[in-house]
Protein backbone atom coordinates (compact mmCIF):
# COMPACT_ATOMS: atom_id res chain seq x y z
CA UNK A 1 0.00 0.00 0.00
CA UNK A 2 2.60 2.32 0.32
CA UNK A 3 3.23 2.84 -3.60
CA UNK A 4 0.12 3.87 -4.18
CA UNK A 5 -0.34 5.89 -0.93
CA UNK A 6 2.41 7.91 -1.80
CA UNK A 7 0.87 8.87 -5.39
CA UNK A 8 -2.16 9.88 -3.70
CA UNK A 9 -0.37 12.47 -2.25
CA UNK A 10 1.46 13.52 -4.33
CA UNK A 11 -1.70 13.97 -6.50
CA UNK A 12 -2.61 16.33 -3.22
CA UNK A 13 0.40 18.19 -4.01
CA UNK A 14 0.46 18.58 -7.19
CA UNK A 15 -3.30 19.86 -7.19
CA UNK A 16 -2.27 22.70 -4.23
CA UNK A 17 0.44 24.11 -6.10
CA UNK A 18 -1.05 24.21 -9.26
CA UNK A 19 -4.10 26.01 -7.81
CA UNK A 20 -2.15 28.42 -5.39
CA UNK A 21 0.57 29.56 -8.47
CA UNK A 22 -3.29 30.61 -10.69
CA UNK A 23 -4.97 31.80 -7.55
CA UNK A 24 -2.13 34.10 -6.14
CA UNK A 25 -1.52 36.04 -9.16
CA UNK A 26 -5.80 36.34 -9.74
CA UNK A 27 -5.48 37.94 -6.34
CA UNK A 28 -2.13 40.36 -6.40
CA UNK A 29 -3.68 41.16 -9.57
CA UNK A 30 -1.03 40.87 -11.90
CA UNK A 31 -2.46 38.69 -14.87
CA UNK A 32 -1.96 41.63 -17.26
CA UNK A 33 1.40 41.69 -16.36
CA UNK A 34 1.22 37.26 -17.26
CA UNK A 35 -0.22 38.26 -20.15
CA UNK A 36 1.81 40.68 -21.31
CA UNK A 37 4.50 38.44 -20.79
CA UNK A 38 2.65 35.54 -22.82
CA UNK A 39 2.35 37.90 -25.96
CA UNK A 40 -1.50 38.68 -24.66
CA UNK A 41 -2.31 35.08 -24.92
CA UNK A 42 -3.77 32.87 -21.98
CA UNK A 43 -2.85 29.30 -23.45
CA UNK A 44 0.49 30.88 -22.85
CA UNK A 45 0.15 32.46 -19.76
CA UNK A 46 -1.70 28.53 -18.85
CA UNK A 47 1.22 26.86 -20.43
CA UNK A 48 3.62 29.12 -18.82
CA UNK A 49 3.11 28.81 -15.50
CA UNK A 50 2.43 25.07 -15.95
CA UNK A 51 5.20 23.40 -17.75
CA UNK A 52 7.85 24.43 -14.92
CA UNK A 53 5.92 22.84 -12.11
CA UNK A 54 5.55 19.61 -14.74
CA UNK A 55 9.46 19.43 -15.35
CA UNK A 56 9.66 19.73 -11.03
CA UNK A 57 7.26 17.30 -10.52
CA UNK A 58 7.99 14.59 -13.25
CA UNK A 59 11.78 15.11 -11.51
CA UNK A 60 10.49 13.85 -8.10
CA UNK A 61 8.52 11.15 -9.85
CA UNK A 62 11.35 10.34 -11.37
CA UNK A 63 13.19 10.40 -7.98
CA UNK A 64 10.38 8.53 -6.09
CA UNK A 65 10.16 5.58 -8.60
CA UNK A 66 14.29 5.30 -8.48
CA UNK A 67 14.27 5.14 -4.45
CA UNK A 68 10.86 2.83 -4.66
CA UNK A 69 11.76 0.02 -7.17
CA UNK A 70 15.79 0.50 -7.64
CA UNK A 71 16.43 0.75 -3.72
CA UNK A 72 13.76 -0.63 -1.46
CA UNK A 73 13.40 -3.01 -4.22
CA UNK A 74 9.61 -2.83 -4.27
CA UNK A 75 8.28 -5.84 -6.74
CA UNK A 76 8.16 -4.51 -10.53
CA UNK A 77 7.64 -7.41 -13.26
CA UNK A 78 8.06 -4.63 -15.94
CA UNK A 79 10.71 -1.66 -16.58
CA UNK A 80 11.08 0.91 -13.91
CA UNK A 81 10.88 3.40 -17.10
CA UNK A 82 7.72 1.89 -18.26
CA UNK A 83 6.80 3.41 -14.49
CA UNK A 84 8.31 6.58 -15.01
CA UNK A 85 6.69 7.24 -18.68
CA UNK A 86 3.11 6.73 -16.91
CA UNK A 87 3.74 9.41 -14.21
CA UNK A 88 3.94 11.83 -17.53
CA UNK A 89 0.50 11.62 -18.48
CA UNK A 90 -0.84 11.36 -14.79
CA UNK A 91 1.23 14.67 -13.82
CA UNK A 92 -0.25 16.75 -17.02
CA UNK A 93 -3.58 15.24 -15.99
CA UNK A 94 -3.81 16.43 -12.11
CA UNK A 95 -1.99 19.91 -13.27
CA UNK A 96 -4.83 19.89 -15.81
CA UNK A 97 -7.54 19.29 -13.20
CA UNK A 98 -6.13 21.90 -10.92
CA UNK A 99 -6.58 24.77 -13.62
CA UNK A 100 -10.03 23.61 -15.06
CA UNK A 101 -11.72 23.96 -11.17
CA UNK A 102 -9.49 26.99 -10.56
CA UNK A 103 -10.69 28.57 -13.75
CA UNK A 104 -14.87 27.94 -12.49
CA UNK A 105 -14.46 29.52 -9.37
CA UNK A 106 -11.07 31.54 -9.01
CA UNK A 107 -11.22 32.28 -5.40
CA UNK A 108 -8.04 31.06 -3.29
CA UNK A 109 -8.83 30.05 0.21
CA UNK A 110 -12.42 28.19 -1.50
CA UNK A 111 -10.51 26.18 -4.18
CA UNK A 112 -7.86 25.35 -2.18
CA UNK A 113 -10.35 23.83 0.11
CA UNK A 114 -12.55 22.29 -2.55
CA UNK A 115 -8.78 20.76 -4.32
CA UNK A 116 -8.18 19.63 -1.14
CA UNK A 117 -11.30 17.55 -0.73
CA UNK A 118 -11.17 16.50 -4.56
CA UNK A 119 -7.47 15.27 -3.74
CA UNK A 120 -8.52 13.39 -0.64
CA UNK A 121 -11.42 11.53 -2.23
CA UNK A 122 -8.63 10.05 -4.41
CA UNK A 123 -7.56 7.66 -1.99
CA UNK A 124 -11.16 6.28 -2.05
CA UNK A 125 -11.53 6.48 -5.30
CA UNK A 126 -8.23 5.01 -6.86
CA UNK A 127 -9.44 1.89 -4.67
CA UNK A 128 -6.59 2.29 -2.05
CA UNK A 129 -9.13 2.06 0.87
CA UNK A 130 -11.93 0.54 -0.81
CA UNK A 131 -12.76 -2.04 -3.75
CA UNK A 132 -13.55 0.13 -6.85
CA UNK A 133 -15.53 -2.74 -8.92
CA UNK A 134 -17.43 -2.81 -4.99
CA UNK A 135 -18.53 0.64 -5.03
CA UNK A 136 -22.26 1.07 -5.65
CA UNK A 137 -22.07 1.70 -9.52
CA UNK A 138 -22.36 5.60 -9.23
CA UNK A 139 -19.22 5.60 -7.17
CA UNK A 140 -17.66 3.07 -9.59
CA UNK A 141 -18.20 5.63 -12.97
CA UNK A 142 -17.85 8.53 -10.85
CA UNK A 143 -13.86 6.96 -10.09
CA UNK A 144 -13.63 7.50 -13.81
CA UNK A 145 -13.20 11.58 -13.32
CA UNK A 146 -10.21 11.46 -10.70
CA UNK A 147 -6.69 10.64 -12.59
CA UNK A 148 -5.16 9.24 -9.91
CA UNK A 149 -8.08 5.98 -10.22
CA UNK A 150 -6.63 5.69 -13.77
CA UNK A 151 -2.77 5.63 -12.73
CA UNK A 152 -3.00 3.26 -9.59
CA UNK A 153 -4.66 1.30 -12.13
CA UNK A 154 -2.14 1.29 -14.64
CA UNK A 155 0.88 1.08 -12.30
CA UNK A 156 -0.61 -1.84 -10.68
CA UNK A 157 -0.59 -3.81 -14.54
CA UNK A 158 2.90 -2.60 -14.45
CA UNK A 159 4.14 -3.90 -10.81
CA UNK A 160 2.83 -7.34 -11.47
CA UNK A 161 2.05 -7.81 -15.18
CA UNK A 162 5.31 -7.84 -18.04
CA UNK A 163 2.69 -7.26 -20.66
CA UNK A 164 0.80 -4.65 -18.96
CA UNK A 165 -0.20 -2.47 -22.01
CA UNK A 166 -2.98 -4.53 -23.72
CA UNK A 167 -4.60 -4.16 -20.39
CA UNK A 168 -4.30 -0.45 -19.14
CA UNK A 169 -4.30 1.40 -22.83
CA UNK A 170 -8.04 2.39 -22.50
CA UNK A 171 -6.87 4.15 -19.01
CA UNK A 172 -3.86 5.38 -20.80
CA UNK A 173 -6.07 6.80 -23.47
CA UNK A 174 -8.66 8.40 -20.14
CA UNK A 175 -5.58 10.13 -18.50
CA UNK A 176 -4.36 11.70 -21.46
CA UNK A 177 -7.83 12.93 -22.40
CA UNK A 178 -7.76 14.90 -19.24
CA UNK A 179 -5.64 17.75 -21.41
CA UNK A 180 -8.72 18.92 -22.60
CA UNK A 181 -9.38 20.72 -19.71
CA UNK A 182 -6.72 23.32 -20.12
CA UNK A 183 -8.21 24.14 -23.82
CA UNK A 184 -11.50 24.71 -21.90
CA UNK A 185 -9.74 26.22 -19.01
CA UNK A 186 -7.79 28.68 -21.11
CA UNK A 187 -11.66 29.99 -22.49
CA UNK A 188 -13.47 30.16 -19.01
CA UNK A 189 -10.33 32.36 -17.82
CA UNK A 190 -10.21 34.50 -21.41
CA UNK A 191 -13.64 35.13 -20.58
CA UNK A 192 -13.49 35.76 -16.99
CA UNK A 193 -10.42 38.36 -17.07
CA UNK A 194 -12.44 39.54 -20.49
CA UNK A 195 -15.33 40.59 -17.75
CA UNK A 196 -12.85 42.11 -15.90
CA UNK A 197 -11.91 44.65 -18.21
CA UNK A 198 -8.75 42.71 -19.31
CA UNK A 199 -8.11 43.00 -23.03
CA UNK A 200 -6.04 40.90 -25.06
Amino acid sequence: LSFPYFWVLFQILILLNIAYSFGIEYKNGKIRDCLIAGNRKFINVVLGKMFPYVIIFSSVAIFANVLMFNVLEFDLSSSIFSIIAVCVPFILATCSIAIFLFSIYPNLPIIISFISMFGSLGATFAGVTFPVNAMYPFFEKLSYFFPIRHFVVMTDYLRYESHAFIYYWEHLLVLMSFNILILLATVILKYKYFQLGVRN
